[in-house]
């Protein structure tokens, strides 16, 4: 059975990388669940030596479920500071609960105002979002259980001791082997870019890539690009080289060729099957099966014989068109393949096999980014002069108010689910749009979890050791499933409560209905609030993005540009420029997510989603045009070079400035001239050139044209003036 037993182990490790490269979502849960069950344990320790109730050790816990959810800074010192500043936050907000206790309405005055305060320190940045959270929840807690001024000094010392435990077994915990963290990601990113792979074998064993089988490739080379996107951030994050044997700027240009050269195998797989005869289709599916393997097999040095020879002893470029740009095609992902996982192996030549219709490297799809994120208020004001901050700050004081008049017309004790409901919506989120999603996710994953909850409760009841290993269960899947979904986080919260519930022998099956009808109301409510008062586009929101957006991904060619045809040593570190990009493109993603995924995910917003599938392109292809500006500084400074990659550069970035131009005006003619003859005139040079140069040169030409191409295509669908003609304007654009 070791065998059969081996494989399966594999095979599900297989599975967790490819779906979580890095395991960065296995380690968050693994450590809340781990930091939560230590502050448990010396928390209960603390107020049984004290002598205090068990109930002051609940904010602690709650710090230790904040700040491992909330907090995300890298640098352990930044950790430290982050999660020490949640203890005065929370001990202010127990300090509040314990002295307006007493005096119901007052206490509910004061909970809408803590609600208010929480959202404008929101301000502050990802520390401030930490902090109100905090300081709200503790105020909850401190009314819910009913904290007297007596036990503020044991509430506030539990707090303390809970920040420093979740200090510690986040140093603790922290990982320590970034190189053995990168191969898994390596790994991961060769499991996806398999997954393409293996689709493609299919649809030439089958002779047919259309309808369900063309949809799973998109969605397959979206999350190969996922995978290689995580790759460069873990290498953009890192102060050092993660590996001994190559420079992160290298490992990430070859990430990125392996990422173009999948995406080009998959536009020779469709010329094949377009162009050549059934038989000669046929006889390919092998070689890609082998690559496959490839793809699939542990990171470590490639063996040899990794990719077939060409049948009949052919070579790669022998044969009918379509057949040898498959065999180019194949050898190119796998020399690709090999120089990532082989750091000693020279980089792989950019050019190699690939046609002038392969270089605009755009792709098929694009995963949207699971997780949310938090972002400091930049104190810009909307219509009525108020800040997006301020804005939700009134937005929330009215829904906080309703919801506790609703919520305790629905239960006298239970009135706080409506008030958390209505407060969590406006977490990270912004517009009406965005609101209405995470209220709708919110209320359908408590419906399941109610039904659930009822069964599992029901089948462990008075079974002690089985309730406390599904809480905890369920803890890691609630969070391990927070970035994928929060409908998924709340169904396994929600079952957590039944949970708990019955080993507090206070469960029932009303209860449960209870917190569904609250939870629907105070999300009801707070979607209500963000459609009358103060209401933000979301399409509004979107424009502005796209603004943003193509306005920094200009700063970031002409940075890019001046490094390469300045002197080698006037170059400007690019890492920055890559990570502004990729925080624009971050909150811009953020900002359309209502107009691309509808309210739980399914798409229906065709139009957003092409818009954003090509700035996904210009994020991408701008990003590694800056880091191959940073390795490679001066590599167009030669006077034939300084011309072309100079003309070339100017004309993309008038046609990202064109496009920039019908996205502040929808009505505007917008007139783009493609810049491929110029592009042509950069290969040409890079060709004439040669050697690792010219390789370079050819790189940095087909970031320039992916982007380009991806551009006016789009600003083509959107109305522009070209050769294409206008078309109708994308409904996120229009008025």
């Amino acid at each position: 059975m070791s065998g059969p037993l081996s494989r399966l182990g594999r095979g599900v490790r297989g599975a967790v990388a490819a779906s979580d490269p890095g395991l960065t979502r296995l380690r968050l849960a693994g450590t809340t669940v781990a930091t939560v069950a230590a502050d448990l344990v010396v928390l209960y320790g603390l107020v049984s030596l004290i002598g205090a109730p068990v109930t002051t050790a609940v904010p602690g816990v709650v710090l230790a479920m904040t700040a491992s959810m909330a907090v995300r800074e890298t640098e352990p010192g930044a950790q430290a500071l982050s999660i020490a500043l949640l203890a005065p936050a929370g001990a202010a907000g127990v300090a509040l609960a314990t002295v307006t206790g007493p005096y119901p309405w007052l206490a509910d005055a004061v909970f809408v105002a803590v609600a208010v305060a929480a959202v404008l320190v929101r301000r502050l940045g990802p520390r401030g979002v930490s902090a109100g959270t905090v300081a709200f929840m503790c105020y909850f807690l401190g009314l819910f259980v009913r904290l007297t001024p007596d036990h503020l000094a044991a509430a506030s010392a539990a707090l303390a001791v809970g920040a420093a435990v979740t200090v510690g077994m986040r140093l603790l915990l922290r990982p320590r082997r970034p190189a053995r963290d990168l191969r898994r990601m390596l790994a991961a990113l060769g499991q996806r870019c398999g997954g393409v792979v293996d689709t493609l074998v299919d649809a030439v064993e089958d002779g047919a890539l259309s309808g369900g089988r063309a949809r799973r490739l998109r969605s397959q080379l979206g999350r190969a690009a996922d995978a290689a996107t995580a790759v460069e951030q873990r290498l953009d994050d890192a102060d050092e080289p993660v590996l001994d044997t190559v420079g992160n700027d290298e490992l990430a240009v070859r990430v990125f060729d392996l990422e173009l050269a999948v995406e080009n195998l998959c536009t020779a797989v469709t010329s094949l099957l377009r162009d050549a005869p059934r038989e000669a289709v046929e006889g390919e599916a092998a070689a890609l099966a082998v690559l496959r393997g490839r793809l699939r097999s542990p990171v470590g040095p490639p063996a040899a014989g990794a990719v077939p020879d060409p049948p009949d002893g052919q070579r790669p470029d022998a044969g009918p068109d379509a057949v040898a740009r498959l065999r180019r095609a194949v050898s190119t992902v796998a020399e690709s393949w090999d120089g990532v996982v082989d750091p000693r192996r020279g980089a792989p030549d950019p050019g190699d096999g690939r046609d002038e219709d392969d270089r605009d490297g755009d792709r098929l799809g694009e995963a949207d980014d699971p997780e949310d994120t938090e972002e400091a208020d930049d104190g810009t004001e909307d219509a009525a002069g108020l800040s997006d901050s301020t804005r939700q700050a009134v937005q929330v004081g009215v829904a906080s108010t309703l919801a506790i008049l609703v919520g305790t017309q629905l239960s006298s004790t239970r009135w706080f689910w409506a008030v958390i409901s209505a407060f969590v919506v406006y977490t990270g989120t912004s517009t009406r749009g965005e609101i209405l999603s995470k209220g709708w996710q919110r209320v359908l994953g408590t419906m399941a979890g109610v039904v659930v909850g009822v069964v599992v409760a029901a089948l462990v009841g008075g079974h002690v050791v089985e309730s406390l290993v599904l809480v905890v269960v369920s803890l890691f899947l609630a969070v391990y499933l927070m970035p994928v979904s929060p409908a998924l986080m709340i169904f396994f919260i929600t079952t957590m409560l039944a949970l708990v519930y019955g080993l507090l022998g206070r469960f029932t099956v009303d209860l449960l209905l209870l917190r569904l009808e609250e939870t629907a109301a105070g999300a009801a409510i707070g979607v209500l609030v963000s459609f009358v008062v103060l209401p933000s586009s979301t399409r509004k929101a979107g424009r502005e993005a796209v603004q943003d957006f193509l306005d920094e991904l200009g700063e970031v060619l002409a940075g890019a540009v001046d490094d390469l045809t300045g002197p080698d040593t006037t170059a400007s570190p690019g890492a920055p420029r890559s990570h502004a990009l990729r925080g624009s493109f971050t909150a811009l993603r953020s900002a359309v997510r209502p107009l691309t995924n509808g309210l739980v995910g399914v798409p229906d917003r065709s139009g957003s989603r092409r818009t954003m599938q090509a700035l996904s392109v210009g994020d991408h292809h701008g990003r590694m045009l800056a880091r191959l500006a940073d390795a490679s500084p001066g590599l167009a400074a030669d006077p034939a070079s300084h011309r072309a990659v100079g003309a070339a550069a100017r004309a993309v970035r008038a046609n990202v400035s064109s496009f920039a131009g019908l996205v502040r005006d929808a009505g505007s003619r917008a007139h783009l001239e493609p810049a491929d003859r110029l592009l042509d005139r950069v290969d040409e040079v890079a060709a004439a050139r040669g050697g690792v140069d010219g390789r370079r040169l050819l790189a940095a030409a087909a970031h320039l044209r992916a982007v380009d191409r991806a551009v006016c295509a789009r600003a083509v669908e959107l109305g522009a003036v070209s050769s294409s003609g206008p078309t109708t304007p994308d409904p996120m654009i229009a008025a």
